[in-house]
């Protein structure tokens, strides 16, 4: 059971947002254990020293509020973050899979990234043939050349 809470709290004076993770589990349906349950890819436990795997609070307080100096001692923004341990049971068969598919996406991403930086290629090349098509009906002789001998004047 993953369990994700949220709490987010706007008063007048301040807003305080608090983000906590308890535990996560990762399943993979296509691969059966000895038992015929789905394979567990990763599995956290959450340790019993702490009780989340992550907790994330963010204070903001306007600094006109009167409890500005008091409670928050001046501080605008505060962020806390707190880890708890994690301990993660991972499968070979599963580590491969998921080794496969992280693969198998970079292939097609660069493939995608290819297909649209073709196009883009040859608008380029067509834009820059084009005016070089306009340019070269203009021709440009330095003031410095002669035109019966080309030869440098000083």
């Amino acid at each position: 059971m993953n369990v994700l809470s949220v709490h987010i709290s706007v008063r007048t004076w301040d807003t305080n947002m608090k983000l906590s993770l308890e535990t996560f589990d990762v399943v993979q349906p296509q691969f059966q254990t000895a038992d015929n349950t789905p394979l567990v890819l990763m599995n956290s436990e959450v340790s019993s020293d702490s009780d989340t795997l992550f907790h994330g609070e963010i204070i903001q307080v306007n600094p006109k509020s009167p409890d500005f100096v008091q409670l928050y001692n001046r501080t605008k923004q505060l962020v806390f973050v707190r880890f708890g341990s994690l301990c993660i049971t991972a499968h070979v068969q599963a580590v491969l899979k998921l080794q496969s598919f992280v693969s198998s996406l970079t292939h097609l991403l660069e493939s995608q990234a290819a297909k649209v930086i073709e196009p883009t290629v040859a608008a380029h090349e067509t834009s820059e043939k084009s005016d070089l098509a306009t340019k070269s009906d203009v021709s440009i002789i330095p003031s410095n050349v002669k035109d019966s001998d080309s030869k440098v004047v000083d």
